[in-house]
This record gives structure tokens, C-alpha cells and sequence, in this order.
């Protein structure tokens, strides 16, 4: 997970379709570690809001980044309302 959030984090919007990519990778494992995702859970939401709220990503990405997001929030549950 550390791993996938780095790469997140170095693509820029001309990296699409690795983008689309890496952020379902990131809902899946998200959807699996359901408790475990405490140690991530920051650095994950502040990432994927910053790719909602970026209009340079596409919309693609950007669904991509709202299902992660999703998937990040239903693992987490009730540690999420802080965010």
C-alpha cells in the first residue's frame, strides 16, 4: 500500500490510463485490508481529494479517484469521520 501511494502521488495527468489504473488497484487493496487501513487512511484521502478537486485529471480519473475513495471510506468506517 505504501508503494501504490507513492506512485499515486508522482503521476501526473498526462499518465491517464496509469492512473486509472493504479487507483482501482488502490480500491481493491483498500476493500481488503478493511481494519488494517488505519496506518494509510490519511495519506489516502488527502490524495484522492486532491485528484477530485484537480479539473486537469479526467473525468476517468477522476471516477476512478471517487471509487477508490469509496472503497477507502467503506474499510475504514467510523475512523473516517475526521476526514
Amino acid at each position: 500500500m505504501p508503494c501504490l501511494l507513492n506512485v499515486l502521488k508522482e503521476l501526473t495527468p498526462k499518465n491517464d490510463l496509469t492512473l486509472q489504473k493504479s487507483l482501482f488497484a488502490l480500491a481493491e487493496f483498500s476493500t481488503n485490508l478493511a481494519e488494517d487501513i488505519k496506518p494509510y487512511l490519511s495519506d489516502s484521502v488527502q490524495l484522492l481529494l486532491g485528484i477530485l478537486t484537480n479539473h486537469q485529471f479526467s473525468k476517468e480519473v477522476r471516477f476512478w479517484a471517487l471509487n477508490a475513495l469509496g472503497a477507502v471510506e467503506s474499510s475504514a468506517e467510523k475512523k473516517i469521520i475526521p476526514y
